[in-house]
């Protein structure tokens, strides 16, 4: 039983681990930004991905005009 719950545990941090990388290459940010949560989110799976939903996107470009 336990196991199982490990199991679906990694799964579904696996699926969120997946998500965020797939959001940040698709969404634009201001300055370097995006190559800066990139990399965290690269090299601290688990701790790059809770600060990436805390505090990145916060810095997220939400339309065009804003970019350029």
């Amino acid at each position: 039983m336990i196991a199982l719950f490990v199991f679906c545990f990694v799964v579904t941090m696996i699926i969120i681990y997946v998500k965020t990388i797939i959001e940040i290459v698709s969404h634009d940010f201001a300055n370097n930004d995006k190559l800066v949560w990139l990399v965290l989110v690269i090299m601290l799976p688990v701790l790059g991905t809770i600060l990436y939903y805390l505090f990145g996107q916060k810095n997220m470009i939400k339309n065009h005009e804003e970019f350029v």
